[in-house]
């Protein structure tokens, strides 16, 4: 890729790692580091003994010595006279100088290379390029060599190259990571930015595959079993949002404002947008198009309730404001704008039982969870949709939660506080508009009905009491819920506690 004489990171690896050397080279271009690798800098008639010791020699600024199980199989291979060749170098340079760094592609030893005055290559800090941490080392990396060669730290463009080599099934813990270490860095706004925007774009453009999310079941797919399809494309709903929503635990948390929040609000006023857009097609599955967004919500809601977060719940669940409609000029906050009926009004119970029943379970598939149901071998879920989701957002919340008996009180009292200020916007709503005096109040009732059914010691009652002791000194009152008033949250609480009993009687 250069010249010997220009500066340039010198890759030594054995040739059965090209493929996590090829990733190691994509992260490096798309930071516009100049590096110097065998397959792409020698040329036809080279003499190649002498380019490699010219260009370690002269041109490296950062050399990276690659290890594996491939490198350790070989007795004798190229790289071995190449780390010769840098530990030489390694020599004659001062001390204390970032040069030579080793890189892992999986968790063996690394060689024990004496580089003189007692000092071996084992004791010299290494990058993890495999595993959980692959992001986040290889950010890392990449900021380091950035550091030795003068330039910038890490940019956005780095980041996102390291996100987008991830797989379906590492992308949601990277994502977390990711939002961890950038969250409080204020240096690091740019890079989240980008993270949570390159993120939403991705699911936007997935979203907005026909053939990934149909709106009409394909030709000959006439007489599929209906139920099954609803189920498998809320399932794949959750897939695609999936690592957006453990970014969002991570931020509903720690966020410390209302800017850096906002990548997080643009996200879930784009995803309502795409779920509210007038499109063709069969109706339930024109509402299923509302389960990334009540995905996201919830999780904001079970994070900042569950650490009582309540000025993030606000700014996100409350502050965040949407169009009712498309095309309508009237807004809503998005904690009104869905709700756990939204995605399946026109679905029955089947499918999101059957969702309940195979989530964090491998006792059912979707198909025999639907079959079961039909003969009655299992029971329909009294709120299907909110046990579902309690289910698969339970590893969400496996760092924020010690047990699962707390993480299943937190989903309840979210749920329960979600009613209760979206009760408070309807009230106000018919106050000031009486001709709308027949709205029945809101739609935010989950499994808390039916887990606090016999109980007198419901998040209803709870929240009741706490504000009750507390008066005006209530934390959610103070954060600016129901407009920072001790009479509005108390009217919410008494109209809503009376809706909550009806729905633990009533069903679905």
């Amino acid at each position: 890729m250069t010249s010997a004489a220009a500066k340039h990171v010198f890759i030594s690896y054995v040739r059965q790692d090209s493929a996590e050397v090829d990733k190691l080279c994509d992260l490096l271009k798309a930071a516009n580091i100049a590096y110097w690798r065998d397959r792409e800098s020698l040329g036809p008639g080279d003499a190649w003994k002498r380019v490699i010791r010219d260009a370690i020699q002269d041109g490296t600024a950062v050399f990276l010595a690659c290890f594996s199980a491939n490198q350790r199989a070989k007795e004798k291979s190229v790289m071995n006279e190449e780390i010769g060749l840098a530990v030489e170098e390694f020599r004659q340079r001062r001390p204390g100088k970032t040069w030579l760094i080793p890189v892992r592609f999986d968790n063996g030893d690394i060689d024990d290379w004496d580089l003189g005055a007692n000092r071996s290559l084992r004791d010299i800090n290494y990058a993890d390029l495999f595993g959980d941490r692959y992001t986040t080392e290889a950010v890392k990396l990449i900021t380091t060599i950035q550091d030795v060669f003068g330039g910038p730290a890490s940019d956005p463009a780095t980041v996102q190259a390291s996100v987008e080599q991830l797989s379906d099934t590492e992308r949601p813990s990277k994502m977390r990571e990711l939002t961890k270490s950038f969250i409080l860095d204020p240096t690091k706004r740019i890079e989240l930015d980008d993270l949570v925007r390159s993120e939403t774009q991705r699911v936007l453009s997935e979203l907005k595959s026909i053939e990934r999310f149909p709106l009409q079941p394909a030709a000959g797919q006439a007489d599929r079993d209906t139920d099954l399809f609803i189920a498998e494309l809320s399932a794949d709903y959750w897939h695609l949002i999936e690592p957006l929503c453990w970014s969002l635990q991570v931020a509903a948390r720690y966020a410390d404002t209302v800017e850096q929040l906002t990548p997080w609000t643009r996200a879930l006023t784009a995803l309502h947008t795409y779920a509210i857009e007038p499109v063709a097609g069969r109706t339930v599955l024109i509402k299923l198009r509302y389960v990334p967004l009540l995905a996201c919500v919830v999780t904001a809601a079970v994070a900042t309730v569950g650490d009582n977060r309540w000025d993030n719940f606000r700014r996100l669940l409350i502050d965040c404001t949407v169009k009712l409609r498309h095309g309508d000029t009237r807004v809503e906050s998005i904690a009104e704008a869905v709700n756990f009926y939204a995605p399946f009004t026109e679905a029955g119970k089947s499918a999101p039982s059957a969702l309940a029943h195979t989530a964090g379970s491998e006792k059912y598939t979707l198909e025999s969870a639907l079959t079961a149901l039909r003969a009655n071998g299992i029971q329909h879920r009294v709120q299907p949709v909110a046990d579902w989701f309690c289910a698969i957002l339970r590893p969400i919340f496996a760092d924020q939660f010690a047990d699962n008996d707390s993480y299943e009180n937190a989903f309840d009292r979210a749920e329960v506080m979600l009613g209760l200020v979206t009760q408070d916007s309807i009230r106000m709503l018919v106050e000031r508009n009486p001709e709308l005096s027949w709205l029945s109040g809101t739609h935010w009732f989950g499994r808390s009905t039916w887990r606090h059914q016999h109980s007198n010691s419901s998040p209803v009652h709870e929240f009741a009491q706490q504000l009750d002791t507390a008066g005006a000194d209530y934390a959610p009152l103070k954060a600016g819920l129901f407009g920072g008033q001790q009479e509005r949250a108390e009217a919410a609480m008494t109209s809503y506690a009376e809706q909550f009993a009806k729905a633990s009687r009533g069903r679905w």
